[in-house]
């Protein structure tokens, strides 16, 4: 939520649940000391596993294997609908511009030439199912909805450069 400064103002998750169990950075040193100095597996917690089936369950949402193509998907491609929603409002004027602030501002790989590039590549209509997809899920939020400028040209066959 944009523009919500203070913590009464947001809404509550399931990551909030640890602290109201008075859980901070004496439990996180605890945990540390059980691993071992450099030790970096990790150790179950049956206290956080229960928040999270409880939050699970309230959204009516079922835990599944995700692969790592999807975990992709859901990050380039969000980035891909903000980008589409950037160039609707005008903000940018092409999707280059976008994808060069990401390859030079937020480290994306040169490889893949930008969200918007990599869209492109990948078929804006392919982008598009993912998103509905992502948007149909128990519990999603709006913002998977595809942006009209994506689906637009997604449906006309064209693409962002």
């Amino acid at each position: 939520m944009v523009g919500v400064s203070r913590p009464e103002q947001r809404p509550r998750t399931a990551a909030d649940e640890p602290r109201d169990h008075e859980r901070g950075n004496v439990f996180r040193e605890d945990r540390e000391r059980e691993r071992g100095p450099g030790a970096r597996e990790p150790i179950p917690d049956p206290l956080v596993a229960d928040i999270i089936e409880q939050s699970r369950s309230e959204r009516g949402i079922n835990a599944r294997k995700i692969s790592d193509d999807e975990v992709v998907e859901r990050c380039v491609f969000a980035l891909v609908n903000e980008g589409a929603r950037i160039l609707h409002e005008q903000i940018a004027a092409r999707a280059s511009d976008i994808d060069v602030v990401y390859l030079n501002g937020y480290g994306f790989p040169q490889a893949r030439g930008g969200p918007m590039l990599y869209a492109d590549i990948v078929g804006l209509p392919n982008v598009v199912r993912s998103l509905e997809r992502f948007a149909a899920e128990p519990g999603a939020e709006t913002w998977w909805q595809p942006a009209p400028l994506l689906a637009k040209l997604a449906d006309d066959g064209e693409t962002f450069n």
